[in-house]
């Protein structure tokens, strides 16, 4: 039963190393595609590790969706993997993929270019086929042709699908873009309240409508100053004014700010207002600001109008760097071969295995030292017994003697067998201990920490550690009867580790590096030094 649990404790541990050791991960193209549609930077790193050839117009699509969701803009004169897609699927007959990526290059296109006529005849070809589009992409698509063309029958359909998949957001949207068309407010307000029963996170909602909702009041002209100031503050409260409506909020101000009222709320904003020149995110976006107000002062409505063009172009490249610096932080967290990050954390998994079945073994110990110590109680109780009936010559009081003295050497024996446990015991922990030292050792290793002072000793417990990651290649390097030193040597080259990195990790000179190379292989009597480290058989 003792050996029973034994094993099933070392199964389990081995258990525990063997499958959080960290390995590459990898995801399938349909399992990328819903991660982009909310991590796009995560997917990025998921996309790079597959093989384009196992699907050319799927990667394809992949990498353009991926690219709008992070900058939402069309590089015409680098990027034609939405042209190629677009091919592929065309000669595959593949509806649904042909219509997603229309409405990418359509979309992308529009963010690019401003052309709406351009846009509108690529997005037309998608709506052919947006019955048989993916649900978000569909909502997507009905969402730009509202924006674009303001006609309420795609209000209706973005309506329609909208309650189809319970999407609120998307219901709010096309209430909203109705309201805009129809220039009624209290649909409007309809729109708003429909966003306020939004579970979770309705900030996300409600920010970039009131936005689009006051930047659409300007525009109309017949609206009183006073109510776009209240939807201006709205918008404020509810995740602030975005770059590209900033020009039109300041532009009306500019207005609002001669009459008494706006000129009080110019002085009370006077800080938020300059430090909108102050923005450093392109080379030529810090002059446009105050270019335009001076434009502006100077009566010369056309070039500051197109200053405020200028701005809007320049949005897309403005949202690009916060994207690009959340998809470095994911690619420092995930990217690797032997990812630090995954291996951090199950480096917490094994350290919480081994503290367990040393746990549970101390508690045997523990439970046998108890056992042994009331034995020895009783044995102490029956050899004062035998020294009262030494001198008895009762017959029965003789046979009681004799049975006292029988359990006293089965207690004997019995405890004998126990300290050979409590042995066992003893060198299965001093085993535990070096495997979990010897996990450490390879996990600076994996690091490209220095682990040159952990002496023979530290070595011993990283090969053991590494017998239970990769039990095939620690019985190759058996085979080759190579001293601890060299096997350490060789584990680092076949984990992946360069000739620079192994020179961190063990302060070697790249002479010695080379010397070491050529004992191992006089060693083990191969071609190369390749063919020791390989992972091959």
């Amino acid at each position: 039963m003792k050996k029973t649990v034994i094993l099933f404790l070392f199964s389990l541990l081995l258990t525990f190393v063997v499958g959080c050791t960290p390995s590459h991960y990898r995801l399938s193209f349909e399992e990328i595609d819903d991660m982009a549609d909310y991590y796009p930077a995560q997917a990025k790193v998921y996309l790079e590790r597959t093989d384009s050839n196992d699907n050319k117009g799927y990667y394809k699509l992949l990498a353009c969706k991926i690219r709008y969701q992070i900058t939402g803009v069309y590089f015409l004169r680098r990027d034609s993997d939405i042209e190629d897609a677009i091919q592929i699927f065309t000669k595959e007959n593949n509806e649904p993929m042909l219509a997603r990526a229309l409405y990418y290059k359509g979309a992308m296109t529009f963010n690019t270019t401003h052309d709406t006529t351009q846009t509108l005849q690529i997005l037309m070809q998608a709506c052919r086929h947006s019955s048989i589009m993916r649900q978000k992409e569909k909502l997507d698509l009905y969402d730009l042709m509202c924006r674009i063309t303001h006609d309420n029958s795609y209000t209706v359909k973005l309506e329609d699908e909208a309650r189809q998949s319970h999407n609120i957001s998307h219901r709010a949207w096309a209430t909203l873009y109705r309201a805009v068309n129809n220039q009624d407010r209290q649909l409007a307000e309809e729109a708003f309240d429909i966003a306020y029963s939004i579970p979770e996170n309705k900030d996300s909602t409600l920010g970039p409508m009131y936005n689009y909702y006051f930047q659409k009041l300007i525009e109309q002209g017949n609206t009183p100053d006073s109510v776009i100031m209240d939807y201006i503050n709205l918008a404020d409260n509810y995740g602030g004014i975005k770059h590209k409506t900033a020009v039109d909020l300041y532009r009306f101000l500019w207005r609002y700010g001669k009459t008494p009222k706006g000129e009080k709320f110019l002085n009370a904003h006077k800080p938020e207002i300059e430090e909108l020149s102050n923005y450093m995110y392109l080379g030529s976006y810090e002059y446009l600001i105050p270019f335009y107000f001076v434009y502006l002062h100077l009566g010369d409505t056309t070039t500051a109008d197109n200053i405020v063009k200028l701005i809007h172009q320049s949005e897309p490249f403005i949202e690009r760097q916060g994207n690009a610096d959340k998809e470095q932080k994911v690619k420092l967290m995930y990217e690797g071969g032997y990812s630090n990050y995954r291996y951090a954390q199950a480096k917490n998994w094994i350290l919480v295995a081994i503290i367990i079945v040393l746990a549970i073994l101390l508690t045997m110990t523990y439970l046998s030292v108890s056992r042994i110590r009331k034995a020895q109680s009783t044995i102490a109780a029956l050899q004062s017994s035998l020294h009262q009936l030494k001198d008895v010559e009762n017959a029965t009081l003789a046979e009681r003697c004799e049975q006292l003295n029988h359990d006293i050497t089965t207690q004997v024996r019995k405890l004998k067998r126990r300290d050979k446990d409590i042995e066992l015991y003893k060198t299965q922990i001093g085993e535990l201990t070096d495997i979990s030292q010897g996990l450490v050792y390879y996990s600076q290793a994996v690091q490209n920490k220095n682990i040159s002072q952990i002496g023979k000793q530290g070595i011993l417990q990283l090969l053991a550690s590494y017998r239970m990651i990769d039990e095939k290649y620690s019985k190759r390097l058996a085979c080759y009867d190579l001293n601890p030193s060299h096997c350490l040597f060789c584990i680092l080259y076949h984990i992946g580790k360069t000739d620079e990195e192994v020179m961190q990790i063990l302060q070697y000179s790249m002479a010695n590096i080379r010397v070491r190379k050529s004992r191992i292989k006089a060693d083990c009597e191969v071609y190369s030094f390749e063919a020791v480290i390989s992972r091959e058989v």
